[in-house]
């Protein structure tokens, strides 16, 4: 579905993305069945769990997942995130872009219920899985692009191994392949596959937890019972991604709406249209994307530092008390239960 292009838009693809800097976290790809990606599953996840503990409503989460779907494919299309599609090309649109989220309910449900790799989520291995593909294509992609300084290939192995080949020698033009931009170059590679051996460590690090326990003769024990570092995984990224595309998908569907020069869409964002992306350049969408540099502007990079700790701290609010059902006293009962 990431790669199965929308029926009846013209140009999706073309000019600059809306929500580009939250794509690869929501498994989201532009102008695909997958637009949407998991961000309706994640917030009616959210949103229901948050119900639950409190207690003031109960609707069936699927019901609520596919209710979100249909409000954010029709602001889409409203508000000309497809162009001038007109009325059946429209809700076309808004059926494909429900049925796609279908599937990831499904998916989702088939999940917890156990079918899938243990302890693993389909939110998870969707968004892993839309990353792996992406690397794999921008690491191998034999697609040429016209860089000024002849044709490249997209893909920085097959571009290296061009360059060492076919230029033995020219030390200048194999580093400039290396250090490239606006195309994959060696150092994001690089940091990718340091970020992902750095994962895979971690996921593996679990904490000894000390639960005081009684047995039924009434003597005291102690035990541990492991956590692991990574008890949360990814969900409070994806949740915090989520929250980011809502205020994204609002602020730059009123750019390219009749009220993109209103006080309300000022306030929200102030956009540079870029050659693959629109850059916040003003707003509050401004401080919610990654800085390029902290010397030039450290109030950005404050504002941006505060939004990761808060993702610390929705973790810790995930684990113990988000969902209503405190993991310790989960362990706790697992504990007792097995003395």
């Amino acid at each position: 579905m990431a790669n199965l292009p929308l029926y009846g838009v013209r140009y999706a693809a073309s000019g600059p993305d809306p929500l580009y800097w939250v794509r690869s976290i929501l498994a989201s790809n532009r102008g695909t069945l997958m637009e949407l990606g998991v961000g309706p599953v994640v917030t009616a996840g959210t949103a229901m769990q948050l119900a639950t503990a409190s207690g003031l409503l109960r609707v069936d989460q699927n019901v609520l997942a596919t209710a979100i779907a249909l409000g954010e494919a029709a602001a889409h299309v409203l508000l000309g995130a497809y162009g001038p599609v007109g009325a059946l090309n429209g809700a076309l649109i808004v059926l494909q872009l429900l049925s796609a989220t279908a599937v990831v309910v499904f998916l989702d449900d088939l999940f917890d219920k156990g079918y899938g790799l243990r302890g693993s989520s389909a939110v998870a291995l969707l968004s892993a899985t839309n990353n792996c593909g992406k690397v794999f294509w921008q690491a191998f992609s034999p697609v040429t692009v016209n860089t000024g300084r002849g044709p490249e290939f997209e893909g920085i192995v097959l571009a290296v191994v061009y360059q060492a080949v076919a230029r033995a020698g020219n030390a200048p033009a194999l580093a400039g392949t290396l250090l490239r931009r606006h195309l994959p170059n060696a150092m994001g590679l690089l940091a990718t596959c340091l970020v992902l051996l750095a994962a895979v460590f971690l996921e593996g690090v679990q904490m000894p937890l000390p639960l005081p326990l009684q047995s039924r003769d009434g003597r005291g024990r102690r035990a541990t019972f492991p956590i692991k570092l990574l008890y949360t995984s990814t969900m409070p990224n994806v949740l915090h991604s989520a929250a980011v595309t809502a205020l994204y998908l609002v602020s730059q569907l009123l750019h390219y709406s009749r009220f993109g020069g209103g006080a309300l869409a000022r306030l929200l964002r102030v956009w540079k249209e870029d050659s693959h992306a629109a850059v916040p350049v003003g707003g509050l969408a401004y401080y919610l994307t990654p800085p390029s540099s902290a010397a030039a502007d450290p109030l950005h990079a404050l504002v941006y530092a505060v939004l990761l700790a808060s993702c610390a701290v929705l973790s810790q609010a995930w684990a113990v008390g988000l969902t209503g059902q405190m993991w310790l006293w989960v362990a706790h009962s697992t504990m007792i239960a097995s003395v």
